[in-house]
């Protein structure tokens, strides 16, 4: 498996994934079925390079 899905927020449809190469990644997913309001931020990803971004971005949300 290339991913490991850790917890996902319900209320903002954000979702954490263990990467195998050792990152973390923080996905932002569309889940209405049509292309999102704003196509130009959703959906979208930011890559986290490690436990210490990963802790960085949960203490920031």
């Amino acid at each position: 498996m290339a991913v490991r899905k850790l917890v996902k927020n319900e209320a903002n449809d954000d979702v954490l994934v263990y990467l195998k190469d050792g990152r973390f990644a923080c996905v932002h997913l569309v889940w209405h079925g049509h292309i999102d309001q704003q196509p130009s931020l959703y959906p979208s990803c930011e890559i986290l390079l490690g436990l210490e971004a990963l802790q960085k971005f949960i203490n920031a949300t």
